[in-house]
């Protein structure tokens, strides 16, 4: 495959952002998983590829990451800042609105259809991400905290 210089970098940082995903969930990640396997593939690439600057070689270990030069360029964290920024909010939004729901219809949920409960929520769920995206988290109060 022939990539550019720009190519391959959008591609590595492609890579680091999918990896990240896989492996934020696990407690401990597995250097040998396929995913792992390919990113050091394309890592020791970075030199046929004229971005030897993007990556650090650990002698010892011979494993290969990112180097900081490549994070800084990239931005890499302050996409990862915005995915878990919006996620936060997606989850919160989501889960406070069916709360709502259940507690505004307990005595007759048994009666909603599906459609209706989904229907329901996601007018909640709407109105809780308006709320976050014009006021953030700063306004938020917990009772029973």
């Amino acid at each position: 495959m022939n990539l550019t210089k720009e190519e391959y970098k959008i591609l590595l940082k492609l890579v680091y952002l999918g990896n990240w995903i896989i492996e934020e969930g696990n407690e401990e990640p597995d250097d040998y998983s396929p995913e792992n396997k390919l990113e050091q593939k394309l890592l020791a690439m970075a030199k046929d590829n004229d971005c030897i600057e993007d990556v650090d070689l650990d002698e010892e270990t011979n494993f290969i990451g990112y180097s900081e030069q490549f994070e800084e360029s990239t931005g890499i964290f302050e996409i990862i800042d915005d995915y878990n920024e919006e996620i936060l909010y997606d989850e919160l939004g989501a889960h406070f609105a069916r709360k709502e729901f259940v507690n505004k219809n307990k005595d007759k949920l048994d009666k909603i259809s599906d459609s209706e409960a989904e229907e329901a929520i996601s007018v909640l769920v709407e109105k809780y991400l308006k709320y976050f995206s014009e006021h953030g988290l700063e306004e938020l109060k917990l009772n029973n905290a």
